[in-house]
C-alpha cells in the first residue's frame, strides 16, 4: 500500500490527509481519503465518492460539496467536487542520463468545479510537476495520459517513466479513458499487442485477457516503451 501526502481545500475549509493507494496488480477502485471524519473511495483522484453515506449525519456531509448532492443518504454515488485536492506520489525514471532507477516526486494539483446541470462538473484542470537533477519540469492536462506525455517530451530524451505509463505492453482504449487508472496492460499477450498497426487491428486485440492497471504501477514484466508501436504508439 501506498500513502500520499495530500492537502484538500474548498471554500470553507483546507484539510491535511494523505490519500492511500491499495492497488495490488487486480481491483483498481482501490484509493481511499478520509476528510474529517467521512471516508471517500474512488478509482481515480476525480471521483472520491462517500463511502457509506448513511453512516454520516447531514451535518458532517454538508461540509463537502458532492455530485450529485445528497438528497437521500442512501441514493447512488456522491462524488467530492468544487474543491482542490493536491498531493505527491514517488515515480521512477530510467534513460541514457540516469543509467540506473532514480525516484523523484511527482507533484500533482487537481482542481474540481462545481456540480453541472447534466451531472457533471463545471470543470478539471490537474497540473503535474516534478524536479529533476534540479530542473522543474510542468505540465497541464485534464488526464495522467496527456500530463505525464507532457512531462515526458520536456524529459527530451534523457529520462523515461518506470511504471505502466513508460510500459512497452500497455496502452489505453480508443474508446478514451479518465483522468487515472484506466490503463490497459497487455502483457499477457504482448507480441499480438506489438504487431498492432491500426485502431481496427487493436480491437481485434484479446481485450479479456487484458488487466485495467494505474498509470504509475509497475510489474516484474516492465519493459521500457520503444518505438512506435500498440494504439497509442510513441511517448517520446
Amino acid at each position: 500500500m501506498a500513502r500520499y501526502p495530500a492537502t484538500y481545500r474548498d471554500a470553507r475549509e483546507t484539510i491535511e490527509c494523505a490519500i492511500l493507494n491499495r492497488f495490488d496488480g487486480t481491483d483498481v477502485e482501490c484509493l481511499d481519503l478520509e476528510l474529517a471524519g467521512v471516508r471517500f473511495r474512488g478509482m481515480s483522484f476525480d471521483d472520491f465518492c462517500v463511502v457509506g453515506p448513511e453512516r454520516y449525519s447531514q451535518e458532517q456531509l454538508a461540509r463537502f460539496t458532492l455530485n450529485p448532492p445528497i438528497a437521500d443518504a442512501s441514493d447512488g454515488d456522491h462524488a467530492l467536487c468544487d474543491c482542490e485536492l493536491t498531493w505527491t506520489m514517488p515515480v521512477e525514471l530510467v534513460g541514457p542520463v540516469a543509467s540506473s532507477p532514480m525516484s523523484v516526486d511527482l507533484e500533482l494539483s487537481l482542481t474540481l468545479g462545481a456540480p453541472a446541470a447534466n451531472g457533471s462538473i463545471l470543470s478539471e484542470t490537474c497540473e503535474f510537476a516534478c524536479v529533476v537533477d534540479g530542473q522543474r519540469f510542468v505540465a497541464q492536462a485534464d488526464l495522467f495520459e496527456d500530463g505525464l506525455l507532457a512531462l515526458q517530451r520536456q524529459f527530451a530524451g534523457r529520462y523515461r517513466f518506470r511504471n505502466c505509463f513508460g510500459c512497452q505492453f500497455a496502452d489505453y482504449s480508443p474508446y478514451g479513458n479518465g483522468l487515472f487508472g484506466t490503463m490497459q496492460c497487455h502483457q499477457r499477450h504482448r507480441q499480438a499487442y506489438l504487431n498492432v498497426g491500426s485502431k481496427s487491428e487493436y480491437f481485434a486485440l484479446p481485450m479479456e485477457s487484458t488487466i485495467q492497471t494505474q498509470e504509475t504501477y509497475r510489474c516484474g514484466e516492465f519493459e521500457v516503451r520503444r518505438g512506435d508501436v500498440g494504439y497509442r504508439g510513441s511517448v517520446d
